[in-house]
């Protein structure tokens, strides 16, 4: 795949369970996200943004999805600069960014702060200017009627609209 910068992109497909520790399958919740994605994306290149390549292997690896990894395979990849992602905003090429995950905004490098790296920065950007999509939306359940049951989402979904 090529982007609008001239950088490609391989999709990685048919890897199954054995690929980079996933076992090739989606949670309830993994799927109920991508299932909204996939049928609100309108014509965006990709479904989402992950926050990192943890948070983006599991759908590619189980669905073949079109998953921007922020920060890349390593996580420590300057791309897509925050610049970059608003363009890809911007241009209406992607809408959703699906951010969370024990590393989040970090790149997975050891020691870095969100804030000292390129994904941790565009991640920021995505939490102050794109709208969380509540997660009842897409069928996440957030808390049920027993208590002790209620229940933070795996990951949060975030619509992202040019403009801002």
């Amino acid at each position: 795949m090529s982007w609008g910068d001239g950088t490609q992109r391989n999709r990685t497909t048919g890897l199954g369970a054995t690929g980079f520790g996933a076992h090739g399958e989606l949670t309830d919740d993994q799927r109920k996200s991508l299932a909204y994605v996939s049928a609100h994306r309108g014509t965006a290149d990709d479904d989402f943004a992950a926050s990192d390549r943890s948070g983006a292997a599991p759908y590619i690896l189980a669905t073949g999805a079109r998953v921007l990894p922020l920060g890349g395979f390593t996580g420590q990849a300057p791309f897509p600069s925050t610049a970059q992602f608003r363009r890809l905003v911007g241009s209406g090429r992607l809408t959703y960014g699906v951010l969370g995950g024990t590393r989040r905004g970090t790149g997975g490098a050891p020691g870095a702060t969100g804030a000292s790296t390129a994904t941790g920065q565009t991640t920021a950007w995505v939490e102050s200017s794109c709208r969380p999509i509540p997660a009842a939306t897409y069928g996440v359940p957030t808390s049920t009627t027993g208590p002790g049951d209620a229940r933070a989402p795996e990951q949060t979904l975030y619509q992202c609209r040019p403009g801002r």
